[in-house]
């Protein structure tokens, strides 16, 4: 059951870091940003 957490923490907090990433690449080339309220339930759930 531990490690099924661990998992799940790394999980969101991997796809935090790709959103947040994608969202700077956005930003750069003048596209549609990823929401920011997307961006910060991502932060809470753990990311």
């Amino acid at each position: 059951m531990f490690w099924l957490l661990v998992l799940a923490f790394a999980a969101i907090n991997a796809l935090t870091v790709l959103r947040f990433w994608q969202d700077k690449q956005f930003a750069r080339t003048g596209a549609r940003r990823v929401p920011e309220a997307e961006l910060l339930q991502l932060a809470m759930l753990g990311g």
